[in-house]
């Protein structure tokens, strides 16, 4: 999965790297990996709803993964399926704003308990059903992809440099014209990673 195009890439190299599509893909597929390890997230935009299970810690707001819209969504709590009026989705703790205050569509990452309480267990017994994703591949996020990507691509022939010695995580770092980029993205369950 990357989030951006080969033809995309192409276009970005402007001839100044040479490779062929297969050293681009896999460039662009280790570019894609390095940003979601960075962020702490995937950008990925989903095409169907799936099941996932959140332990629930708060009698009123629980943390879930990113959840790009409300299609198809389903919220059990301990085997009571809830309604709308029943919680509200937020993209962080009181803020349900989309598009955010700098136009970026963030995709919810909060459920907020309206009517009543959730049911708090030390077990996995909130179910969501949801289209877990982002609404749209940030353009950050595709332009880091292909800054990453011809880096990649450039030092795939350096002999004793960071291309062979460094991490990913590290060398998405090393690139202050990405982490600027990626910063406002990181989810607020990444780490401090340098």
């Amino acid at each position: 999965m990357t989030y951006i195009s080969v033809d995309d890439a192409e276009s970005y190299l402007r001839n100044g790297v040479t490779a062929d599509i297969i050293e681009i893909e896999a460039a662009l597929i280790s570019a894609s990996a390095m940003i979601d390890r960075y962020c702490a997230r995937t950008f990925t935009v989903p095409t169907a709803a799936t099941t996932r299970l959140f332990v629930v810690r708060d009698s009123h707001l629980v943390k879930v993964d990113d959840i790009a819209n409300t299609t198809d969504l389903v919220i059990v709590d301990d085997s009571t399926t809830l309604v709308a009026a029943d919680y509200q989705l937020e993209t962080s703790p009181g803020r349900s704003a989309r598009p955010d205050s700098a136009g970026l569509t963030r995709p919810y990452a909060y459920i907020r308990r309206v009517s009543g309480g959730w049911n708090i267990d030390n077990e996995a017994t909130l179910s969501v059903t949801a289209r877990f994703g982002w609404p749209a591949i940030p353009d950050e996020v595709k332009l880091a992809t292909k800054m990453l990507g011809k880096d990649l691509l450039a030092s795939r022939d350096t002999r004793f440099g960071f291309a062979q010695v460094g991490d990913f995580s590290r060398r998405v770092g090393e690139n202050s014209m990405v982490t600027a980029l990626l910063a406002p993205l990181k989810s607020a369950d990444s780490i401090g990673i340098a």
